[in-house]
């Protein structure tokens, strides 16, 4: 795994270099994704909405969204829903009427009006950058607010789902302690897998939204991130390598790798869950998509690449 963290909750990248830092279940009923993601041994973050501004000194306003997280040491997992009628309530609504499951990817980097502005003069439309924010609380019960700077593609910029880079401003209240330990041993989100519908034009096309060259791999190609990785594969390819797959639409965000300190403790919490699994390649246990989240798991022992890149 390229610069895993070795234990620290707040690492965060510097320069010019881009983490994979969380993504999204886009759901409908986010108390049963809630519920879900207790069976499946996470421990969640409350319930937040989002209220986000333009410019500074803006008042903020509703977003049209609201989530429970999964904090990890490297990265987290958000389940989020549309709320109120919102242009961003109804991109997600729309997505929606595709599938329940994974629709946003989003990378970390120091600067993100830099990639911004960058996208756009290379014609991929994007939103104007906002300070995102969530209410929390501190481990004394304490007030705060939780602040990102997103860039936002326009919807249709990418036809797989939503890719945005974004800030963090407070990454102690985001990745506190307490919400970081999970029955299950999840520790790190180390890579996603797009279904892709052309493998040569999808790897061209993010080469240039990544500002980075892949690898190839058998039915497409892998980017290695500063931390973390991204492989787009065909929908042909996935079948072949990711036992208990399913691909909701083509193209689409398919199914993502989560490290887990122990892949027995992440068994014993997945069979107290009733949650059905596949063992795969050796250091690999797949969840395939569930009704109230969508998406393929795969949880991977300590420096174990998820299937499609064994």
């Amino acid at each position: 795994m390229d610069r895993l963290s070795s234990g620290s909750a707040i690492e965060l990248p510097a320069g010019d270099a881009v983490f994979l830092d969380h993504l999204a279940h886009w759901v409908g009923d986010i108390g049963a994704a809630a519920a879900m993601l207790e069976r499946l041994g996470f421990q969640a973050t409350p319930y937040a909405e989002h209220t986000h501004s333009t410019a500074t000194g803006e008042a903020p306003v509703p977003a049209g969204s609201a989530n429970h997280c999964v904090m990890l040491a490297c990265g987290y997992l958000e389940v989020l829903t549309p709320i109120g009628d919102t242009p961003i309530a109804r991109e997600v609504r729309a997505a929606l009427e595709r599938y329940t499951g994974v629709h946003l990817a989003a990378f970390c980097t120091e600067n993100t009006p830099a990639h911004r502005e960058r996208l756009d003069s290379q014609g991929f439309a994007q939103r104007p950058c906002v300070t995102l924010t969530r209410e929390s609380s501190d481990a004394e019960g304490r007030p705060c607010t939780l602040r990102f700077t997103v860039a936002r593609p326009e919807v249709g910029c990418l036809a797989e789902g939503r890719v945005q880079f974004l800030t963090h401003h407070t990454p102690d209240e985001l990745w506190q302690p307490r919400w970081m330990e999970h029955a299950n041993g999840a520790r790190a989100l180390t890579d996603m897998l797009f279904c892709v519908e052309d493998a040569e034009e999808a790897r061209a096309r993010y080469s240039r939204y990544l500002d980075r060259e892949p690898r190839s791999i058998e039915g497409g190609c892998v980017f290695s991130l500063d931390r973390g990785r991204l492989a787009l594969l065909t929908a042909e390819a996935i079948a072949d390598t990711l036992p208990g797959s399913a691909i909701p639409r083509t193209p689409c965000m398919s199914a993502y790798a989560i490290e887990s300190i122990d892949l027995a403790r992440t068994r014993e919490s997945l069979h107290k869950g009733s949650i059905e699994f596949l063992e795969a390649t050796q250091g690999c246990v797949i969840v395939p998509p569930t009704p109230a989240l969508g998406g393929t798991i795969v949880f991977t022992a300590p420096d174990t690449p998820p299937p499609w890149l064994a």
